[in-house]
């Protein structure tokens, strides 16, 4: 699942989703971040391929399936998919993109080269077409897996997967019961029981989300880590899961373990802060957004938290400086605009600067 980020970069996934107001958190988080975690970035899977071998990589981790590539190789055709590989694992999807349709010109009916053009289309956020992609290509494998019956080759892994990164656009439209659907097919088709990616799981577990079925995500999620104990995108989804089920210390702690694995993760960062931010834990808080902000800068929510949490710190200008910079960079955002009303008050106050102020500033509820 990366996110797509995730992998590839398809950063949100995640990226899309309306921003959900909450009176008792304490912060705020990117539901779209919360619902649809790592699409992008974690859930699609990228094809490498090579004359003989798919090799399926997935955002930090590197999960290698021994596939039978297309029976007739062309040169030319395989240096453009390498090629189109190290551009797009280099974060150049237009270029990428651009290779595997010109190797598609000369095998129209690989489904490989399918794979990978639907995969750079999900990064890009061309989910119809990317879908459409998929569903091309399951059919030809299915076709080349009834051919090769009794070879030893199989295909099963390639529908799975495909059928997985389906799941993920309809989970990221929200048609969460075509992804039900989609995820438990792959379930059923790879080829062994044991061997199925934890990444299914976390897939399977978004959508149970999506779904409001909790009691299963959460058991989803706990499967992912059964199989992969630092799976990032199953410690991201379960610790935020948590947290908001209000488990603190299993989210902290799970969250903590998330960025000891994938420490150069935004997201990661993001969703420790917010649980600290939730247990009172301000400073530990503080720093966990800091890191957050500086992985990846000017993201409004991380600004907005890491606002609330100077506040608790009693550091007003600081958090000042901070909600005026989240402003500027989403000016017709109700919450954050009333925040900065707020915490100009408090900085007024705090400071001797206006007497007028009142002496006790309630700090704002913020966002989860």
């Amino acid at each position: 699942m990366r996110r797509g980020e995730g992998g590839g970069s398809f950063q949100s996934l995640n990226r899309s989703a309306e921003l959900a107001v909450g009176q008792s958190t304490g912060n705020r988080e990117d539901s779209s971040s919360r619902e649809f975690l790592k699409t992008y970035s974690g859930q699609l899977y990228t094809a490498a391929m090579g004359p003989h071998i798919v090799r399926v990589f997935l955002c930090w981790v590197l999960l290698s399936v021994p596939i039978c590539a297309h029976a007739q190789t062309v040169p030319a055709t395989d240096a453009q998919l390498r090629l189109g590989q190290k551009m797009y694992l280099d974060g150049d999807l237009a270029g990428a993109l651009s290779n595997y349709r010109r190797a598609a010109l000369s095998r129209p009916n690989d489904p490989n080269v399918l794979f990978l053009i639907a995969q750079v289309l999900g990064d890009q956020g061309s989910l119809s077409e990317a879908e459409a992609t998929y569903l091309k290509a399951i059919p030809l494998y299915q076709q080349l897996q009834t051919r090769g019956a009794g070879s030893g080759v199989t295909y099963q892994p390639n529908i799975a997967m495909s059928l997985n990164n389906l799941a993920v656009i309809y989970s990221r439209e929200k048609r969460f019961d075509e992804a039900s659907i989609a995820i438990e097919h792959a379930l059923t088709v790879w080829p062994t029981a044991k061997s199925t990616p934890a990444i299914f799981f976390v897939t399977r577990g978004i959508v149970f989300e999506g779904q409001h079925n909790t009691a299963q995500a959460l058991q989803a999620y706990r499967v992912a880590l059964s199989r992969a104990p630092q799976n990032p995108d199953a410690l991201l989804n379960l610790g935020i899961l948590l947290a908001n089920q209000g488990v603190k210390e299993d989210a902290i702690k799970l969250l903590r373990q998330g960025v000891s694995v994938s420490p150069n993760d935004p997201e990661m960062f993001a969703a420790l802060g917010n649980s600290l931010l939730k247990a009172g834990l301000w400073d530990d808080a503080v720093l966990a957004f800091r890191k957050s902000d500086a992985l990846q800068p000017d993201a409004p929510n991380v600004l907005f938290n890491l606002s609330t949490a100077l506040q608790h710190q009693g550091h007003f200008s600081e958090a000042l400086i901070t909600i005026q910079k989240a402003h500027a960079l989403a000016p017709s955002d109700p919450a954050i605009s009333a925040s900065l009303g707020g915490i100009a008050s408090a900085d007024r106050a705090f400071s001797g600067r206006d007497s007028a102020a009142p002496k006790r500033i309630g700090i704002p509820s913020g966002r989860s």
